[in-house]
This record gives structure tokens, sequence and C-alpha cells, in this order.
């Protein structure tokens, strides 16, 4: 078993003994702008460690590592290929995990920039065009499910360089699993000298735990 480093994000918000007063004295709840910007801040952080992992932590994201993970070469880029040439490659990057594996897992899901993503949800393929390519791969891959996330598009990072990435791999623990240990907590509220208010939050992750790295597929420059 692998083991990874845990990160810790904490913040803080709160309110004025005044801003106390005046929703006690209007018999209104407090405002939870400040808590809503607080879990925001949170889901950044979850977010950009789940993509690219923290270098200074130690902590490994789906995009760490491309050396121990199984590249696949495309064509070209999306913009300047035909449809049935896109399908080539996202069927490649696709059958990778299953063949990798020797037929134990298949790619549970797979993400793309978002650019290309609605490429291959607007362009037509097949022979009498009535099918977009993302519909004839879900299709043929029922179990695979097809997101975007704009953390894909402009990666830099190990091998590769401001390159738009692709990725497929298997959702399953034996796999790889994503190390969320506390997605978003709040301490209760403290009063200080002052007489103000102040909650301490925080998030706790370990990054992107890859168990069988080879499973994850990526294919960068499209």
């Amino acid at each position: 078993e692998k083991t990874t480093a845990i990160k810790l994000a904490g913040g803080r918000f709160g309110w004025s003994k005044n801003d106390v007063w005046k929703a006690s004295f209007a018999n209104v709840p407090l405002p939870d702008n400040k808590a809503k910007a607080a879990r925001r801040s949170a889901e950044r952080f979850h977010d950009k460690v789940t993509a690219t992992g923290d270098a200074n932590y130690g902590l490994k994201g789906l995009l760490s590592d491309q050396t121990s993970m199984t590249s696949v070469t495309p064509t070209g880029l999306f913009s300047t290929l035909t449809a049935a040439q896109m399908l080539a490659d996202m069927t490649k990057l696709l059958s990778t995990p299953f063949n990798q594996s020797e037929g134990d897992f298949e790619a549970g899901i797979c993400i793309l920039p978002p650019t290309q993503y609605d490429l291959i949800r607007t362009k037509d393929v097949g022979t009498e065009n009535d099918k977009s390519i993302l519909q004839r791969l879900q299709e043929l891959y029922p179990m695979t499910k097809f997101e975007t996330w704009s953390r894909f598009k402009g990666v830099t990072l190990e091998a590769i360089s401001n390159k738009d990435v692709a990725m497929a791999y298997p959702l399953n623990q034996e796999v790889g699993e994503n190390l969320i240990l506390a997605p978003f907590l709040m301490e209760p509220p403290r009063q200080d000298v002052n007489g103000n208010f102040n909650v301490a939050t925080y998030a706790k992750t370990g990054g992107v735990l890859k168990r069988m790295p080879t499973l994850f597929a990526y294919m960068s420059g499209i």
C-alpha cells in the first residue's frame, strides 16, 4: 500500500458584535455570505489539489506523475481532425485501462477540457451523420461518465508543457482514490476579547492516491 502526505487548509470568518446586535434587534439570522465564501475557498482548494496536486506538500493529483501513467498519442489537435479521427483517438484512450488491466477494469470516467468536450458533443459522425461523437462513445462505453474540467486545459506539469489533456481511468478504489479527508468543516463560533465572533474553518486532503498508475491513461496535445 502506498502512503501520502496530508495537507490542511485553514480559514476563518466571523461577525462583529454590531452584526450580532443588529441581527438580534431585527430578529433575523446572521448573513451567511461569509460562510458561503469560506466553503467556495475550500472547494477551490480541493479542486486544485485533485487536478494537479501540491508539490510543496508532496501531494499528487490526477495529472501528476505522467511517467508512471500510460500515455496515448493523439493524431493531432482535435480542432484539425475529422470526426472519424477524433472518434478513433477517443476510442484508443478509453480502451487503454481495459487493455492495461488485461480486462479487469474499464474506464469509469473520461475528462476533457471544455473546448474538446464541446467538439465531441456537437460534431456528428457516422455514415448518416445522425449522432455526435459523444453519443457514439456513450454507445460504445455505456459504463463511462464523460465530464469536462477547465483544469485540463493548458496543463504544464512534468512531461506536459502547456497542452490540453484528456484522461480516462477506472472508478475503483483498487485502482486509485481521491483522499478528501475533510471537505469543509466549521468550528463552533468563539467570542474574542473585543466581543466579535469568529468561526474557524478547515479542509483536509491527501491528494490522489494511484494504486495502479498504469490504468490512468492520458492524451496530451489534443
